[in-house]
């Protein structure tokens, strides 16, 4: 998996690296307005680089647990290991 374009800023709906978009959040129809849960997405898309380093960090220092299994995952599906 090439690096990521980080770090990443949310704007609205809009996901920023630098000044370029790299991803916008949509509701559910074309006429959908921005709304919290758009908003919630697109912080939740941006916070996703950070969220993976703490998360590899943690992954580290763990033991051999359900939880230390499921962060292993979630990193595997995040960096396209899984």
């Amino acid at each position: 998996m090439s690096a990521h374009t980080g770090p990443w800023t949310e704007n609205g709906t809009a996901v920023h690296a630098g000044d370029k978009m790299i991803a916008a959040v949509y509701g559910d129809h074309p006429e959908c307005k921005h709304d919290a849960r758009m908003q919630a997405n697109a912080r939740l898309i941006a916070a996703a680089l950070d969220l993976l380093e703490a998360l590899k960090a943690l992954v580290e220092r763990g033991t051999d647990s359900p939880e230390h299994r499921a962060a292993e995952a979630a990193i595997a599906k995040a960096t396209g290991d899984a």
